[in-house]
């Protein structure tokens, strides 16, 4: 069962090129702020496992001994930032309370 499961991942996916599997929306937080920290310069103290996971799906590549985001890294940080500005928005909507007269 397991075998012919994959073989119809491996078949979708085949047929379905357009599809972004690994996209900005699965990318984890560690991910997400190594991202950041390459955006701002910051190449101290980066997350090994997660600068291997986002050179291994193409969101940086290396340059010159330093990492520079792609299209896809640019189009990831954006992503992130209008989320998070969503999600800011949003709960700042549910604080409001009305006050008794």
């Amino acid at each position: 069962m397991k075998r012919e499961a994959d073989y119809d991942e491996c078949e979708y996916r085949r047929t379905h090129p357009w599809m972004e599997f690994y996209g900005a929306d699965f990318l984890s937080d560690t991910a997400v702020s190594t991202l950041r920290r390459i955006t701002e310069g910051n190449y101290e103290q980066l997350h090994k496992q997660a600068v291997n996971a986002l050179s291994k799906y193409e969101f940086i590549k290396p340059f010159r001994k330093k990492w520079r985001l792609t299209a896809k890294g640019e189009r990831a940080i954006k992503y992130h930032a209008e989320k998070d500005a969503f999600h800011a928005k949003k709960k700042g909507d549910g604080d409001h309370t009305s006050a008794a007269p």
